[in-house]
């Protein structure tokens, strides 16, 4: 990635949190995004791999694609995805995967300040977005 292209980034991320940068903990999320109320299962579209059907990945693909839809009209989406990049392992914030924000913390050298899920949803060690 180009630094003018890092930079572009960093801008649009800073710029949803008000100025602040990354190196700046956000340490909640914020609480008032398009995704409060919604059913939770959307952002956190998990199954178990081994035994898995194909229906219920297709499920988890659907959820996925409609989770994403709903973050890019949320006004909160960078403080999510902020929230997202330096404290969550798992689900979606502000439309990013949890593959995507990984890629993005390799390239932007974001520190991932906590591993492990703290709420347990469902049988699922995850953090409700909300």
């Amino acid at each position: 990635m180009q630094k003018d292209e890092e930079q572009i980034f960093r801008n649009k991320i800073s710029h949803g949190l008000d100025g602040k940068v990354l190196s700046i903990p956000t340490n909640t999320p914020p609480t008032d995004g398009a995704c409060v109320g919604k059913n939770v299962s959307l952002w956190f579209p998990y199954f178990d791999k081994e035994t898995a059907t194909g229906e219920i990945i297709r499920r988890a693909q659907r959820n996925s694609i409609v989770a994403k839809k709903i973050c890019t009209t949320c006004e909160n989406q960078m403080k999510c995805l902020a929230y997202g990049l330096q404290h969550e392992v798992w689900g979606i914030w502000g439309g990013y995967t949890e593959r995507e924000r990984k890629s993005l913390r390799r390239k932007f050298k974001i520190v991932l300040l906590r591993r492990e899920p703290i709420i347990n949803i469902d049988g699922m060690n995850l953090k409700q977005c909300q």
